[in-house]
């Protein structure tokens, strides 16, 4: 992670948790620990969060507290997503209210950070829309035996970006590969991407998700690979979010913010 106005940083993947109560918690100092910040998820559940900062080759750390206390419902987890840039995008997973149907509803809020030291150490959190783009899946032809489903994003199929520059008005986007299916009558492969884009100085609520499939541009004889593609891992390099089969040994390629993108696979 690079905050703006200062050198690079070494983050820890791990998520702390450190209430005011604890003798020496940096929630109590805010010299300490600048980058703080504070805001509720959809359910308007209250918490706050901070970057305990330290000198790289030492590990900086994420922490999170619940002012209003927690109960186990309230949040299943807290997870570090990515980090691209000035950008830290994270998540938390909690269960909405039982339905008529007896199913439980999982909510996953995403959150993003924006650091800075330009002036003084600054951090500004925006809570994305949350994601009501279903995942349909075919269990046969036609219309009527596909199922809709809740989607889920699962830790290792999210990739963040930052547009280029550093300027606030650059733009950003979170990419979910939600699966690799075969383009029906061909030996060619495509990607389903659900995708959210937004200005790194936007507000809650600004930007929008979409659900994009694009063709994968691979060769005759890679059809095969694709055909049982499997992620493993997810990093942002070249400005591209790069989906890694670590047992194929292949990746998936995606120019997210150009004007026509495109999945490349390697």
């Amino acid at each position: 992670m690079a905050i703006a106005g200062s050198r690079c940083m070494m983050l820890d993947r791990f998520v702390f948790h450190r209430g005011d109560e604890e003798e020496g918690s940096p929630f109590l100092d805010g010299s300490v620990a600048p980058l703080r910040a504070s805001s509720h998820t959809s359910l308007c559940k209250k918490f706050g969060i901070l970057f305990l900062l330290a000198e790289p080759p030492a590990i900086s750390r994420f922490y999170m507290r619940w002012p209003d206390g927690i109960k186990s419902e309230d949040a299943k987890g807290t997870e570090l997503v990515a980090a691209h840039c000035d950008l830290v995008l994270f998540r938390l997973t909690s269960f909405g209210r039982l339905g008529m149907d007896g199913c439980l509803p999982i909510i996953q809020d995403y959150f993003i950070c924006v650091a800075s030291c330009e002036t003084k150490p600054s951090l500004q959190l925006k809570r994305l829309l949350v994601c009501n783009k279903p995942m349909i899946f075919p269990f046969g032809e036609g219309e009527e035996k596909a199922v809709a489903e809740q989607r889920v994003f699962f830790l290792d199929t999210v990739g963040l970006i930052r547009g280029h520059g550093e300027s606030v008005e650059a733009e950003f986007a979170v990419a979910q590969l939600a699966m690799v299916s075969e383009i029906p009558g061909t030996l060619k492969m495509e990607a389903e991407v659900c995708v959210f884009r937004s200005l790194v100085s936007g507000n809650d609520g600004d930007g929008k998700w979409d659900v994009r499939k694009i063709p994968i541009d691979h060769k005759e004889d890679e059809h095969k690979e694709l055909y049982y593609w499997s992620t493993d891992a997810v990093i942002t390099f070249n400005f591209c979010i790069c989906w890694i089969n670590y047992y194929r040994g292949g990746m998936l390629v995606y120019d997210v913010l150009e004007e026509k993108p495109q999945i490349l696979y390697l």
